[in-house]
């Protein structure tokens, strides 16, 4: 597409239809933006709930996003739509929730045997960073709803608006959960808190950010 001043104005107010034009990322800017504005409810109602009824919440609130698309499959579900939005702030309150709780977690990983707790931190590093979000996704396509798309053509539960929320939605999900497993090894495993304080590992993640925000810019002018 034209770079238009049209664009620019939606990339600067990170607001609109045409965002990531420029710069792929701002996607998540636009999340982080939106759901800091919530970030206090997210915070008192996390405070405030016990975990089984955040699960239960957090539950209902994925469901109707779901059903949204059942009434109204032709809902924007961009990265930066308010509908992820919507999405996005639950994974948000699994955060909350993990920062609360993060003590009693760490206390119960650090008790298991030292193979159970290196099985689960290879299994988590594995699956975040192989890029399982996307293999999770090909996997319940091929095997899950193209046969039931193929079954049941007309159904409402193959509608391909919502099967890819499910996807995404379940892909999310186990991303977020093998973070949560990084960030307790790194709070409470001594040896991984070692090695994030080690000084050419502080200066990467000092640069990480930056080097997300303009990686596609980057990429994006080599390949021409």
């Amino acid at each position: 597409l034209p770079i238009t001043v049209n664009m620019i104005v939606q990339h600067v107010l990170m607001f609109g239809n045409q965002l990531g034009q420029v710069d792929q990322v701002l996607w998540s800017l636009v999340q982080e933006m939106r759901i800091s504005i919530i970030y206090p409810l997210i915070a008192l109602m996390v405070l405030k709930l016990s975990t089984r009824r955040l699960v239960l919440v957090v539950a209902v609130i994925e469901a109707s996003l779901a059903g949204a698309l059942i009434a109204f499959p032709n809902i924007p579900t961009t990265l930066q739509s308010f509908h992820s939005t919507v999405h996005f702030a639950t994974i948000f309150v699994f955060g909350a929730w993990l920062a609360k709780n993060h003590k009693e977690l760490g206390e119960r990983l650090m008790k298991l045997r030292r193979s159970a707790r290196v099985v689960i931190a290879l299994v988590a590093f594995l699956a975040y960073s192989l890029g399982m979000k996307i293999l999770w996704g090909k996997q319940i396509q091929t095997h899950f709803i193209e046969p039931f798309q193929r079954h049941f053509p007309h159904a409402w539960f193959t509608q391909p608006a919502l099967m890819g929320f499910v996807v995404n939605a379940s892909g999310d999900w186990l991303a977020a959960f093998c973070a949560a497993v990084a960030i307790l090894y790194a709070l409470h495993q001594r040896q991984v808190r070692a090695a994030l304080h080690f000084y050419p590992t502080l200066i990467t993640g000092r640069a990480s950010y930056t080097l997300y925000l303009v990686h596609a810019l980057v990429l994006w002018a080599l390949l021409f």
